[in-house]
């Protein structure tokens, strides 16, 4: 158990508890009863430890909750725990939390046992902090007890005043005391209230000095400014500072806690239970079976912004549900003494104030004192002890008729005398009384039944045709029977019975169990059928959709026009359009399930509700019906599948672009609706109406988000169909991939553009190029046939020429010497002939062509070489195989031709070779290699002739590099593109 249990022991105050508990009782035996109602929160919700140590509610509306193992933070619906088990940075330095603050930048100090822990809500890790790494592991505990300011929060070590800058948190010793402080501390004029064991301290913020300002005769543990008065609590009672003595009926309490609600009213923690300070009069509220608080030592309480009242003890965190103050529970011998628990029917007699309650073991008669605020019982007495009762009702003189299960029907008058019919009705459903003929009909399970004077049930003739009914209701002249399938209307001057069912379809259901007039409508209550209305002027039916198709046993209305329905899941606070309240267990109900018939509502406009386990009577003045504004916020966040701190989210949650899966989880700042609450969503851009509403633990999942700008819209409903006025709204931004940014694809629009552009003018270009080398083909072409033309007339002509002059020349040896033409000199003649047309034959073979084959080129070389080459030299020409298809130039190969007939002749001229070869290679160019082994010379340093300058000239007019290597022998290297 923690230190405070440990003061008990050690101060013996266990007994003094006993004693005080029993005065307390005695007290409450003037006041009126209370029966507040907790919700309790534990392991088994999900906190990691039952004892509320701490209590403490931040800015997001989130509650904390420090326990022995751990921190607890609870968001409506949730609890995330943090503890000394977690990852270094998200841990605390010691399970035991001892205090939890808030700044005003929304950072939380944990106190703990063992130093001070601060938790940073951006980025959800834990920073740890201990006072003073050498001292002992008491030394660095923290109290309870915070104080802010510009700078700095303030805190209570055990021995110490510390404070931590808010920024750097860097910590500083402030002052030292000499007595154990037990964490309490005050804002006090300009100062501190500081509490260091049983004297009360004054530190001066000024001059960080402090000074005694009373001791008291036990330890103090608590400070409030109550009625402008500083109340100090101590382990021994209430105090002020002149040490006078404050609520003397508590000086034998261990106080823990002082605090004043917003409605004034003092909740005082005491080892004992919680003590009410309200009206001057104090009263205590403890655990037991009927109001669900969980342990009676109080350890801390806070009240949150809603109103709600949390209560930390050694077995629980309570919380206080405010409407069960409004609701009276009565149960055996308590406001009435019910022959028993189990209630079965009700009425009550506004001229006789007289409260009718049918039990299981009998009927109670209370004769309630008029014109009182609560239930004021004048007399009461019990009545058919063992007899279980079926249904009370009261006729149009106040007297009062109860019905047994058995059968026997009573008539009891305002003096509590009575009378017994003669005659067994089974299961009596309700009376009605005939004034004028002073004559009492009763529904039953059989049909309609009546008795007259001599009190003699009989069954009426007229009336054999009603053979069941489940209710009987109130009607002018008459009354209506409601049946399963029909209702009747029994019209008593004419003595008949009329199906008025058969004409009137509208009905929403004929099982009609309670009739209520108001603003000259009747308002019925049905089973299966809701609450609907009947226009008796108009013949109209209306249903009330709100609670349609629910069973409603009975229907009510208070002072300010709202309807009170009961059925079989709780009570319904509408104005037959819109819910605005359900009230259940959870609100202080003793019980959610009705009796059919156990219902009636006082003089006063209270309300009175019986079940198995008594009454609930409740006040409708003191409920309001105000809209409901709770808050949804996101209190979880997954992305991709991977927890991250909410403070992702602010105004924008923004995705990364290969964030695609977002799972939401949804908290409440409304704990008391939080139960049975409900969400609905969308996301904006991607859906286009509201989900169904789903339980508010069930998270929000979007996969597979594209790009794009969405707001996701969160809406709440609470148990009774209410929808909260404040609708959450958090914008998310999937931020795009490159390429699918307008930029990128702007970008390739340009691109295409221009690569449009740059293809159009490239062909252009290319056609342009294609043209202009054509016209320079061709203007090369027409200068090579010019070339060849003067070669031709040059060499050819003259060859001719030479041709035709030997020819005369043997033709006069012939004709004038009459000498014979010699063998020799024709062959001579014909060899230079043959020679001449191969010449001309090498000349013209591209001339017709506007490209030539590299296969061409390596032909002609070949035979050219061949033709030309002796017997004695070695020779090779040779081609990769994927040259011959290509197509080259006319004049690059007309001039490749020259350069390869130069180098040939130069080889025979002046090499003295005997190897030769002629090679065409392709790599990165096409190279062509012309080699021989010959002597060579330095074509960089020989004079260069004019086959050698033509040789050149043509490289240039064809843009080839060249290399010429003289190394044992020559080789010639020509790189053409």
């Amino acid at each position: 158990m923690n230190h405070i249990l440990c003061l008990f022991k050690k101060l013996g105050l266990r007994k003094l508890g006993v004693i005080a508990a029993v005065f307390t009782l005695f007290h409450l035996s003037f006041l009126h009863a209370q029966n507040e109602t907790f919700r309790s929160f534990t392991i088994e919700d999900g906190l990691p430890e039952n004892t509320g140590n701490v209590l403490m509610q931040d800015t997001k509306g989130q509650l904390w909750i420090g326990t022995q193992a751990g921190v607890a933070i609870y968001d409506g619906v949730r609890f995330k725990n943090i503890g000394t088990e977690g990852e270094e940075g998200y841990s605390l330095t010691n399970n035991m939390i001892e205090g939890l603050y808030e700044d005003e930048n929304g950072r939380v100090y944990i106190g703990t046992r063992n130093g001070m822990n601060t938790y940073d809500p951006f980025t959800q890790k834990v920073q740890n902090i201990i006072l003073d790494s050498s001292a002992s592991y008491g030394n660095n505990l923290c109290r309870n007890s915070f104080f802010e300011d510009d700078l700095y929060v303030w805190f209570i070590g055990k021995y110490a005043l510390y404070n931590l800058h808010k920024s750097n948190l860097k910590l500083k010793t402030i002052a030292q005391f000499e007595n154990s402080a037990l964490g309490v501390m005050q804002a006090y004029q300009d100062g501190l209230l500081i509490a260091a064991s049983t004297t009360l301290l004054f530190f001066n913020l000024q001059s960080h000095t402090y000074q005694e300002l009373i001791a008291l005769p036990h330890n103090i543990t608590s400070l409030a400014i109550i009625e402008n008065r500083l109340w100090i609590g101590t382990l021994g009672g209430i105090y002020d500072l002149q040490g006078q003595t404050v609520l003397d009926s508590l000086q034998t309490e261990a106080v823990l806690y002082i605090k004043q609600s917003s409605d004034n009213r003092v909740w005082i923690g005491t080892a004992n239970g919680i003590a009410l300070y309200e009206h001057g009069r104090i009263r205590f509220i403890r655990s037991n079976a009927s109001n669900g608080l969980e342990g009676n030592l109080q350890l801390s309480f806070i009240e949150d912004k809603n109103g709600l009242l949390w209560f930390g003890t050694n077995s629980a965190t309570n919380m206080l549900i405010p409407w069960s103050e409004q609701i009276e529970k009565n149960t055996n011998n308590r406001l009435i003494n019910l022959p028993s628990s189990q209630v079965n029917t009700l009425t009550f007699s506004n001229r006789h104030h007289i409260l009718a309650i049918g039990t299981e073991n009998g009927v109670n008669i209370s004769k309630l004192n008029p014109g009182t605020q609560y239930i004021s019982v004048a007399s009461n007495k019990n009545f058919l002890e063992n007899e279980p009762i079926n249904f009370i009702n009261k006729d149009a003189i106040d007297r009062i008729w109860v019905g047994t299960k058995s059968g026997d029907v009573y008539c009891f008058n305002e003096d509590f005398t009575h009378f017994k019919l003669k005659g067994n009705i089974k299961g009596i459903r309700g009376f009605y009384y005939d004034t004028k003929n002073k004559c009492i009909y009763i529904a039953g399970a059989g049909g309609l039944y009546a008795a007259g004077e001599d009190r003699v049930i009989y069954r009426p003739h007229w009336a054999e045709e009603i053979k069941y009914t489940v209710s009987i209701l109130d009607k002018e002249n008459g009354f209506w029977i409601s049946h399963s399938d029909l209702i009747y209307e029994v019209d008593l001057r004419q003595k008949k019975v009329i199906n008025i069912s058969e004409n009137h379809n509208e009905i929403p259901s004929y099982m009609i169990t309670n009739q209520f007039s108001i603003d000259d409508k009747i308002w019925l209550s049905s089973i299966s059928g809701g609450v609907y209305s009947y226009d008796p002027a108009q013949g109209i039916w209306a249903q009330n959709n709100v609670l349609k198709s629910k069973n409603i046993w009975s229907t009510f209305a208070d002072n300010k026009g709202r309807l009170w329905s009961n059925s079989d899941d709780g009570l319904y606070i509408h104005n037959g359009k819109e819910i605005f309240q359900k009230l259940d267990v959870n609100d202080g109900l003793n019980y959610t399930d009705f009796k059919m018939t156990a219902h009636c509502q006082l003089e006063n406009g209270q309300l009175v509700y019986g079940n198995n386990k008594g009454l609930s009577i409740i006040n409708p003045s003191e409920f309001e019906n105000e809209q409901w504004s709770a808050a949804p916020y996101i209190s979880g966040i997954e992305i991709n599948f991977k927890s991250q701190p909410t403070s992702k989210l602010n105004d924008l949650l923004l995705l990364k672009p290969d964030e695609k899966s977002i799972i939401l989880h949804v908290g409440l700042d409304d704990f008391l609706y939080s139960p049975g609450a409900e969400i609905s969503y969308k996301l904006e851009n991607l859906n286009t109406s509201w989900s169904l509403f789903l339980p508010i633990t069930y998270p929000i999942n979007f996969t597979g988000l594209s790009a794009g700008n969405y707001s996701l819209l969160v809406k709440v409903r609470d148990k009774s169909g209410r929808v909260s006025d404040k609708v959450l709204v958090q914008k998310i931004k999937r931020l795009p991939h490159f390429y699918e940014t307008k930029f990128f694809k702007i970008i390739v629009f340009l691109t295409l553009l221009m690569l449009l552009v740059f293809v159009a003018n490239f062909r252009a270009y290319q056609n342009q190029k294609a043209a202009e080398n054509e016209l320079k083909t061709e203007r090369a072409i027409s200068s090579e046939r010019e070339r060849i033309s003067r070669d031709l007339h040059d060499s050819i002509g003259a060859r001719l020429t030479k041709i035709v002059s030997d020819l005369d020349i043997m033709e006069l040896q012939a004709e004038i010497k009459q000498q014979a033409i010699s063998v020799q000199d024709l062959s001579k003649t014909r060899d230079f002939t043959q020679e001449t047309i191969n010449n001309l034959r090498e000349t013209i073979w591209m001339l017709d062509s506007k490209t030539v084959r590299f296969q061409d080129l390596f032909h002609q070389s070949k035979k050219y070489i061949d033709r030309y080459l002796p017997e004695g030299i070695e020779f090779e020409i040779k081609m990769d195989d994927h040259l011959f298809p290509i197509q080259i130039n006319p004049v690059v190969a007309v001039n490749i031709f020259r350069i390869i007939q130069e180098l040939t002749q130069n080889m025979l001229k002046y090499s003295k070779a005997t190897k030769y070869s002629v090679s065409f290679a392709s790599g990165k160019n096409i190279n062509l290699t012309v080699w021989d082994n010959g002597v060579g010379f330095d074509i960089t340093t020989v004079s260069k002739g004019e086959g050698l300058k033509n040789m050149i000239k043509r490289l240039d007019e064809i843009h080839a590099k060249w290399d010429f290597i003289h190394n044992d022998g020559s080789k010639f290297i020509i790189h053409l593109d």
